[in-house]
């Protein structure tokens, strides 16, 4: 009898897992998230268009995993005020929860984006409602622009702050594209779906589900430098002339460093551009006179530094395919040591940067060579300001503090 009772008990084990399951695509199969959609209930949206939204949030919740160790979701309207229509931390079957969020109610006023985005993160997706090993997930839509972008704006880099991966749906063509960034997680090419009108949901459907199916978890971002703007910044140094040491030393600077900018928002991306690739080989046959040999040695085996930034102002800082941001402040950062005041290229690549609108910093290791020009340094860079000297290499995580005070007081 006993072993009857427990094979009955079994079967009901699995036959409730594979109803909560059932139609859940295989992406979405046994998927941890938590997901809040803030769907857009304001006057601007016409009643049969506020019902097609609630339609497509419903067929895209067909196809998760639903259940409180998979995928759970909350649903909040906005308009003047955001609303928890259902908690994330609901106890709905799946079915349950998709026939309430084609029943929610339409409360019309004007469309505050601040608003809904502000009580996404406080309400919505409260830190005492979600889990804190799963990703967290937000999906806007609008048909309008922010009415306080510049809340909006705040609001949004919170929630990205938070770990919230944020993604926009956004209908018609009354919020452009430069707005879009502000609410979506970067790269904003992955997290925007543009649409002409409501009747073309489907169209994004497959590709949406797709999107939000593979978010992972992202860590909170506690990197506050940047967190009020966007910028694009590239650290520049040459491995083959600073030698491995110090190149090592300058890398861990670099990591230390990335710990305060305000990375996972998707305000600053960050790159590295190091190596001159000096070719230096000589081999038996290239030189069988001493005078050839000699000749050889006293050339220049390579580019230098000149041809970085040549490369660096041409491709990093304009090229889309490098990751470059035309709505991005621009800020380059060089790690130099010797003189350069007689290298006329040098010098000519640093202002050709500036005049392209990229602010220079410069970080001048002096070692054991005193003999530089302070002028020219200062004349390179963004200002006299924008000058860190140090003694050496080992010095530079003892000047972090001096060095984001620098960097970071505007942004």
């Amino acid at each position: 009898m006993r072993r009857i009772v427990f094979k009955l008990l079994l079967l009901t084990i699995v036959f409730v897992s594979q109803v909560r399951s059932q139609n859940a695509t295989k992406a979405w199969a046994k998927k941890k998230a938590d997901i809040f959609f803030l769907a857009d209930c304001s006057g601007s949206i016409w009643i049969v268009d506020y019902r097609t939204q609630l339609k497509f949030i419903t067929n895209l919740v067909s196809e998760m995993d639903i259940g409180p160790d998979a995928t759970r979701v909350g649903v909040g309207l906005y308009s003047e005020t955001m609303t928890v229509y259902i908690p994330l931390n609901n106890t709905m079957t799946k079915a349950q929860l998709m026939q309430a969020i084609e029943a929610a109610p339409f409360y019309a006023g004007n469309g505050y984006i601040s608003r809904g985005i502000d009580g996404m993160r406080r309400v919505g997706l409260s830190t005492a409602l979600r889990r804190t090993d799963v990703p967290l997930i937000s999906v806007l839509f609008t048909d309008d622009a922010a009415r306080h972008l510049q809340f909006a704006m705040d609001n949004a880099t919170l929630a990205k702050k938070e770990g919230i991966t944020m993604f926009t749906v956004s209908v018609g063509r009354n919020v452009g594209r430069n707005e879009l960034r502000l609410y979506s997680s970067d790269p904003y090419e992955n997290y925007i779906f543009e649409i002409d009108n409501f009747n073309s949901f489907d169209t994004i459907r497959s590709s949406l589900s797709s999107s939000v199916s593979q978010v992972e978890h992202v860590l909170n971002d506690k990197g506050t430098c940047g967190e009020n703007t966007h910028m694009d910044v590239l650290f520049l140094y040459d491995e083959y002339a600073h030698g491995k040491l110090a190149s090592g030393k300058i890398k861990r600077f670099l990591q230390n460093f990335s710990e305060d900018l305000s990375i996972n928002t998707g305000n600053v991306r960050v790159g590295v551009v190091s190596k001159t690739c000096h070719e230096g080989e000589i081999t038996f046959i290239q030189h069988l006179k001493r005078e050839s040999f000699i000749q050889k040695l006293n050339e220049d085996n390579g580019p230098d530094i000149s041809t970085l930034l040549k490369h660096i102002r041409r491709y990093f800082f304009v090229d889309t395919e490098y990751g470059a941001r035309d709505f991005a402040k621009r800020r380059l950062v060089a790690f130099l040591h010797g003189d350069i005041s007689n290298n006329r290229e040098i010098i000519n690549e640093f202002l050709r940067a500036k005049f392209q609108l990229i602010e220079v910093h410069i970080v001048f290791i002096v070692n054991l060579n005193t003999d530089y020009n302070k002028a020219t340094l200062e004349r390179i860079a963004s200002g006299s300001d924008h000058v860190l000297y140090l003694s050496s290499a080992d010095d530079l995580l003892k000047h972090k503090k001096e060095f984001l005070g620098m960097f970071c007081k505007d942004v």
